[in-house]
């Protein structure tokens, strides 16, 4: 929040659990007031989330970025994460 009380930021983030890995952390959702951007919003949310992942004894932490968004590669290998693979991802709609 600023100094008002105006939410500028949010982060969505959830324990995700498969067969073939540990459990980790993943963003789901992350987002930062574009007039906000800049001045430690993000990273702050960014380590509440990793301090609430190793809380919890995950195994890293994960998150999915849109070919789009150049300016979302430059943050996050900034705070420390590397490219681990790249895809695609297909949806069939069932309704």
């Amino acid at each position: 929040m600023d100094p008002a009380g105006a939410v500028i930021g949010w982060i969505h983030v959830f324990r995700k659990l498969l067969l073939e890995t540990p459990p980790f952390a993943e963003i789901g959702g992350f987002v930062v007031d574009e007039a906000h951007r800049g001045r430690g919003a993000g990273r702050s949310l960014l380590a509440a989330v990793e301090a609430w992942a190793r809380e919890n004894t995950l195994a890293g932490l994960h998150v999915r970025v849109n070919t789009i968004r150049e300016g979302a590669f430059e943050f996050y290998e900034s705070a420390g994460f590397r490219i681990h693979k790249t895809q695609r991802v297909y949806v069939k709609n069932l309704v």
